[in-house]
């Protein structure tokens, strides 16, 4: 027997064994890849800042990874650019609206629907959607108008007549809607469209109301000055004034961030003093600790811990600073830049994403969880943006075209491999 020619057949077929295992594997990670590029939001309601407690923790969507950026154009008749984030609805269905009144939603550049406002009103504060992914968008009319997920007019209800006042991003709860108005009136919407409650203040909301899981809504309330007590307010679900507190010769400069069973402020005091503060569900002061610049975003890991983002402004370079606080206040790193920092902290499940603008130039900063900086990714090529990220379920961050009817995608390629 020759022996010589067992072994090459043996040896063929174990090569043709090892490309057969080979393509399987390929075909099953690319499926693994896939299914994950494919990920959407189905059966949940989607708030801007992450979730209804608004800590932009995104830990479910795994880490950030980064390699490429996409310009998608919106081939429609209203093309024209956008003042507010848009929502991301699936990985790759994304809803923009337009500073010409209509709101879309496409997946990747192709239009699957448009929806145009009344007359003259566009779109100009953040929107929302609901478990069945009904959209609701606040307008320059006064107006919060309701788009189907397949596109057509559920409803329009008239919230506020004064010209004067705008509003605040939209918050969805499990049983209605937070509509915040600059002029300090708060209210509450049915997903029918049927006011279920007003509760109006003196002061103006800062940024955007949030809630805790049993709908309790938390509003920060300010003065615009040190002339006045800033103040945090909770409303029950029913529009009941469960408590409000007041900060003497304190500026509220954040929204109410709700988490781990607490309220996350920051503030500056008198004489620029910047401070983070923790507050319980009950309105009692746990603790504070200062700043080493002052808060401009905050944000809550699942495990409990505080990342706020922070810089000053003014003559000269900025700074930025990026810093960690444990549950009880203990400040565990921090890490500056030499750049202005626009967003709060994108936390993944691996590592942490910020935006950061200097000079003209605009990028993706992407830390590990433990404060050290990883890699920075620019995307200045991008039209011009809106620096309000939002983040998809497979990890993309997107941003809205200001000028033009564009979103940028930054993320990995579509393709087999994140490579």
């Amino acid at each position: 027997m020759n022996f010589t020619k067992i072994g090459y057949k043996l040896s063929r077929k174990n090569v043709i064994n090892k490309v057969y295992l080979t393509c399987l594997s390929i075909v099953m990670v690319y499926g693994l890849f896939s299914c994950h590029n494919e990920q959407t939001l189905s059966g949940e309601r989607i708030n801007l800042f992450g979730n209804q407690g608004r800590t932009n923790s995104y830990k479910t969507f795994g880490a950030f990874l980064i390699n490429t950026s996409e310009n998608e154009k919106i081939n429609a008749i209203d093309s024209s650019g956008s003042m507010v984030a848009p929502l991301a609805v699936s990985s790759y269905q994304t809803v923009f609206a337009t500073v010409e009144g209509t709101i879309h939603q496409f997946s990747s550049a192709r239009v699957e629907w448009s929806a145009k406002l009344d007359s003259t009103a566009f779109v100009i504060a953040g929107m929302c959607a609901d478990n069945n992914h009904n959209i609701y968008a606040v307008a320059s009319d006064g107006c919060i108008y309701s788009i189907s997920s397949e596109g057509k007019r559920r409803f329009k209800t008239v919230i506020s007549s004064d010209e004067t006042a705008s509003f605040k991003d939209l918050l969805a709860l499990s049983d209605g809607i937070i509509i915040s108005q600059t002029k300090g009136l708060i209210s509450k919407l049915s997903f029918e469209g049927k006011i279920l409650w007003q509760f109006k203040s003196t002061l103006s909301p800062v940024n955007t109301a949030s809630a805790d899981w049993q709908n309790n809504i938390y509003v920060s309330l300010t003065f615009d000055d040190y002339s006045g007590n800033d103040s945090l307010l909770c409303l029950s679900t029913t529009g009941k004034l469960n408590w409000a507190i007041g900060f003497t010769s304190t500026r509220i400069l954040t929204s109410p961030i709700v988490g781990n069973n607490n309220i996350i402020l920051g503030v500056v005091q008198s004489e620029n003093k910047p401070l983070i503060l923790s507050i319980d569900f009950h309105g009692n002061l746990l603790w504070n600790n200062e700043l080493r610049a002052t808060p401009r975003g905050i944000s809550i890991t699942a495990e409990g811990s505080i990342i706020t983002v922070s810089y000053n402004s003014g003559i000269g370079i900025s700074q930025s600073v990026i810093e960690q606080f444990s549950p009880k206040g203990k400040s565990d790193w921090h890490i500056k830049f030499d750049s202005r920092m626009v967003s709060p902290a994108l936390i993944g499940n691996d590592n942490i994403a910020i935006i950061g603008v200097k000079s003209s130039a605009i990028g993706v900063y992407l830390l590990h969880r433990n404060g050290i900086l990883d890699t920075f990714f620019s995307i200045e090529t991008a039209p011009s943006l809106l620096l309000k990220p939002v983040v998809a379920p497979n990890g993309n961050i997107i941003f809205a075209g200001s000028h033009k009817g564009y979103i940028t995608r930054v993320g990995v390629k579509k393709g087999l491999l994140p490579i």
